[in-house]
């Protein structure tokens, strides 16, 4: 069975590339650009893993993290903050809040990206 991934991100340059990647490695993505979406989204699709960035345009990633972790349906998704904020205050808030890993952007290929994300299974 195909791997579900919901990536919620505003950059659409950033979400075409990782879609493409996960795409070609044998994923089903879903796209939300801001956090009202990507929550409706997260219920109505129950997807295997959760990718978000920190700051989107309508809510804080942490406070997206933590409707997630509180909410029965998708507690046990994990959920991994892929972000360009390299503070690692906002990772240890990630954590504590129940991501599963912190991502940096820049630091990172498309490719490790999505072996960073396949380490969830």
């Amino acid at each position: 069975m195909t791997k579900k991934v919901l990536l919620i991100d505003k950059d659409e340059i950033m979400t075409r590339i990782l879609t493409r990647q996960f795409e070609a490695a044998g994923y089903e993505v879903e796209v939300a650009s801001g956090g009202t979406e990507g929550l409706s989204k997260g219920k109505s699709l129950n997807p295997d893993v959760i990718i978000l960035d920190i700051m989107l345009p309508d809510t804080d990633g942490i406070s997206l993290i933590k409707n997630f972790k509180q909410d029965r349906q998708t507690s046990s998704i994990p959920v991994v903050v892929l972000t360009n904020l390299q503070v690692e205050e906002r990772a240890e808030e990630a954590r504590a809040a129940g991501s599963a890993d912190y991502l940096v952007k820049v630091n990172l290929t498309p490719e490790e990206i999505v072996e960073r994300v396949e380490r969830q299974f």
